[in-house]
């Protein structure tokens, strides 16, 4: 379940580029696509910057999570 949740918030952002411009709701997705067409390449930098660094942090929270959830995972059994 929480590798889900991390897996989901790419296809998040992913979904709100295209959500945002078909119907025309003001956002960061649609922030980036007004960005290219208009060749504004610092703003679209910064605006996948901005994606990445959440979802990399999203990754690292739920990587974290799994320690907590599950104690032993992670631990090697040597026998």
């Amino acid at each position: 379940m929480v590798t889900l949740t991390g897996m989901q918030v790419s296809h998040i952002f992913g979904g709100s580029v295209l959500i945002e411009s078909v119907f025309n709701i003001p956002g960061m997705g649609r922030l980036m696509v007004n960005s290219v067409f208009a060749q504004d390449y610092p703003v679209v930098q910064g605006c996948t910057v901005l994606f990445a660094l959440i979802v990399v942090t999203v990754n690292l929270i739920v990587d974290i999570s799994y320690g907590w959830l599950d104690p032993e995972y992670g631990t090697v059994k040597r026998e």
